[in-house]
């Protein structure tokens, strides 16, 4: 502790005295080693003991008022640092949980019935409504759903998410990021296209997390409490399609994720709260980046267990570098000129109709990711390239098909700021009102487009012209530093 080195003759002496003080803390912080038994008595008996403390606090009664501490707490949520040790000295900034091993406990069921003396009528009922159900089946899924859940929600919480993130305290950027965790698990599981019971779970998380947005908003006091809960739901699926979309469609950013990724998590996750080229934004995009490539290596059954090590310290040092290298910023001058322009497409908004999107290549790209079964099943796709061959049509022809490719694009991909079919038809809530604030750009007519891109072209030539023509002039020398056409511009408008 002194920073004292030991002696080689009192080097053993030091060894055996620090293993038995790290065996000391470890059952401190941590609890005597238990086998599986030992730890399915222990489950149950915190079980009970926590539903005896709710009914305490429900009807108020003596008899059920039991003493509930925070490691009873984290117990019931089987972190294995249940006593929570303090992190500057030993450096658990993040809850560490138990794997949720089913079959184990399932095992030990026999056990207890001999050791309850359950008679032979009330183990055959138990196998049929417990076992059964929970070796393979819609309640093994629930739970299995609800314990995913629950650590995500315990991680972006803790100490180290929240510090080394930046996290700001928001509702909609906290919910969002605890989307963002699901939709990372759905697509992993996706993955596992033969698999049912991987579908089975994918859909179960799903409806767990749309059940905790339901009993969250339940504590709010609003009025059309139902309808602000579905829109919210409705908000939520339409993140989790434009991550799709990212990822797996849009040809440009399935070959290089980094594409776009800052204004995808500014957008869908920040929802705009904060400034554009904050290291908040470059953080938490090589953060969905590392963590969708480390869920790549995840077997089923380690999700199943929930042995999930989510870690902000998967983030490198040179996290804005990595994704500066592929969207370079715009500079101050030049952002304020483009969010002052009339232009509906911001060059700082996540949208798919930026002009090398709209390239022939990308386009055939995109669509066959759009209309294939691989994206949902993993098997071969239903849409090949050679069935696109454009370079056998004329001009008119091809025209014409690239035209109809883009519609038929712009159709598919709608999400739910234009379907009305998402949200209620009454009037418009504020979670959809600021669904399309963010989104306005995402999905603009064929035709405004097109016009626009046009308009933006014809602008900057006529800016090059004026440009070139008064490059001679004294004010048009910026390295001299004397004067600036674009401030004075500003100045005299």
């Amino acid at each position: 502790m002194n920073g004292q080195v030991p002696s080689l003759l009192d080097r053993p002496k030091h060894e055996r005295i620090r293993s038995k003080a790290a065996a000391l803390r470890e059952v401190f912080y941590e609890g005597d080693p238990l086998t599986g038994l030992e730890r399915d008595i222990e489950r149950m008996y915190v079980t009970e003991k926590y539903t005896k403390q709710q009914k305490y606090k429900k009807r108020n009664s003596m008899r059920f008022k039991v003493v509930w501490s925070m490691s009873d707490f984290n117990r019931l949520q089987e972190q294995k640092n249940y006593r929570m040790n303090d992190m500057e000295y030993f450096g658990t900034s993040k809850p560490t949980f138990i794997p949720f091993d089913l079959d184990d406990s399932l095992s030990h069921m026999y056990t207890h019935q001999d050791i309850m003396k359950t008679n032979k009528v009330r183990r055959i009922f138990s196998y049929f409504t417990d076992t059964k159900a929970y070796q393979r089946g819609q309640k093994r899924s629930q739970m299995q759903s609800m314990i995913l859940l629950q650590r995500i929600l315990m991680y972006i919480d803790s100490w180290e998410f929240v510090n080394s993130m930046d996290i700001p305290n928001d509702f909609h950027i906290n919910h969002s990021i605890a989307n963002m965790h699901i939709w990372l698990l759905h697509q992993r599981l996706r993955d596992f296209s033969e698999n049912k019971f991987a579908f089975q779970l994918r859909e179960e998380l799903i409806d767990a997390y749309n059940t905790m947005t339901s009993q969250e908003m339940d504590e709010v006091d609003v009025l059309r409490k139902a309808k602000k809960i579905e829109d919210l739901d409705n908000y939520m699926f339409a993140i989790r399609r434009n991550f799709d979309f990212h990822f797996y469609i849009n040809g440009k950013s399935v070959e290089n994720p980094y594409y776009k990724v800052d204004a995808l998590v500014w957008s869908s996750i920040f929802h705009e709260k904060v400034p554009r080229y904050s290291e908040q934004v470059y953080k938490m995009s090589e953060y969905l980046i590392q963590h969708f490539k480390y869920l790549q290596s995840l077997k089923f059954t380690d999700i199943e267990r929930g042995e999930v090590d989510w870690s902000a310290y998967k983030v490198p040092f040179n996290y804005q570098t990595k994704v500066e290298r592929i969207n370079p910023p715009l500079s101050e001058e030049d952002f304020q000129r483009e969010h002052d322009s009339p232009y509906k497409v911001k060059k700082y908004h996540y949208s798919f109709r930026l002009p090398e999107e709209l390239t022939e290549d990308n386009l055939q790209r995109t669509y066959i990711n759009l209309c294939t079964n691989a994206f949902f099943h993993n098997k071969d796709k239903t849409v090949r390239e050679e069935n696109l061959d454009l370079d056998s049509l004329t001009s008119q022809e091809r025209e014409k098909v690239i035209y109809k490719l883009k519609k038929e694009l712009e159709d598919m991909s709608a999400v739910a700021d234009h379907q009305d079919s998402f949200f209620s038809p009454v009037m418009k809530s504020p979670t959809q009102t600021q669904f399309g604030i963010w989104k306005k750009n995402l999905f603009i007519p064929l035709t405004d487009q097109l016009e626009e891109q046009a308009q933006r072209k014809f602008d900057e030539q006529n800016e090059a012209k004026r440009r070139a023509k008064e490059q001679n002039l004294a004010f048009r020398q910026e390295v001299s530093g004397l004067h600036d056409i674009d401030a004075q511009d500003r100045k005299l408008q």
